[in-house]
C-alpha cells in the first residue's frame, strides 16, 4: 500500500460515523495539523463564520441554552440554531426537534 492510499484510508477511518448516530446528521472534517493555533499543547483551529448551523444540547448536558448562546455570539455565531434534545417516553430513542 503507497502512503497516498494509507492516508485516503485513514481520512476515511475518521470520517466514518455509526449508524446509530445518523440522526445527528454531522459531517466530520480533518484539519491540517499546520494550519491549527498551537495554545497550552493544545491545538485549535478557528472555525469560519457560517460553519456552524445548529447546536444540540444533549438530554443529560447541565449546559443552558443562555448559555451557550453567549459562547456562541462571542465568538461570531449569532445565528446558530440552538435545540435540546429529549428522551423518548415511549422507547429508548433520544428525540431531537427539528426547529
Amino acid at each position: 500500500m503507497t502512503d497516498q492510499e494509507w492516508l485516503k484510508r485513514m481520512k476515511n477511518f475518521y470520517k466514518q460515523k455509526s449508524k446509530s448516530w445518523c440522526y445527528e446528521k454531522e459531517r466530520r472534517l480533518l484539519i491540517d495539523h499546520a494550519a491549527c493555533i498551537p495554545s497550552g499543547g493544545r491545538f485549535f483551529w478557528k472555525i469560519p463564520p457560517g460553519f456552524i448551523a445548529r447546536v444540540i444540547i444533549g438530554f443529560r448536558s447541565s449546559i443552558s441554552e443562555q448559555y451557550l448562546r453567549q459562547v456562541l455570539a462571542l465568538n461570531g455565531f449569532q445565528s446558530v440554531q440552538i435545540v435540546k434534545a429529549n428522551r423518548s417516553l415511549q422507547t429508548y430513542d433520544v428525540e431531537v426537534p427539528d426547529a
